[in-house]
């Protein structure tokens, strides 16, 4: 499964070192001016970008199965709309608060994976999953 991180603050980068780590294979993106954070926290698996913040997740959503946004989820939501198709075709997304205690998923929730990777790193990171749909909230399924 191919997992961006990507986080666009000092502080998020940190965090988003601590997702790498328990997502293998995931890959941290964040802001060229945080180039030396994101290596330090993901080395080796760290990606520095120049452009907005909204031109990047345009390229991830094209790319990836999975997205993990550490960052507010309003500013998600709005840089996530443009590309907005299916929730057949669309990766999953999940956002994660810069304090690390909420992880939310957003988009394809049961068929992308999006709240069983919120569960996967709420377990490791000890947060609380934020699950929404009806089913998961209410445990029928």
């Amino acid at each position: 499964m191919k997992i961006a991180v990507l986080s666009i603050t000092r502080h998020g980068v940190a965090l988003a070192g601590r997702v790498v780590a328990a997502l293998p294979g995931a890959r941290l993106h964040a802001p060229r001016k945080f180039a030396v954070e994101a290596e330090a926290a993901a080395p080796g698996a760290a990606h520095a970008y120049d452009g907005t913040t909204a031109e990047e997740i345009g390229r991830l959503f094209a790319g990836q199965d999975a997205i993990v946004a550490i960052f507010s989820l309003g500013a998600l939501v709005r840089m996530l709309a443009p590309h907005l198709e299916s929730k057949t075709s669309d990766p999953a997304v999940v956002a994660l608060d810069e304090g690390g205690r909420f992880v939310i998923p957003v988009l394809s929730g049961h068929l992308g994976g999006a709240n069983a990777l919120a569960g996967r790193l709420a377990t490791a990171l000890g947060a609380q999953a934020v699950l929404t749909t009806a089913s998961d909230s209410r445990g029928t399924i």
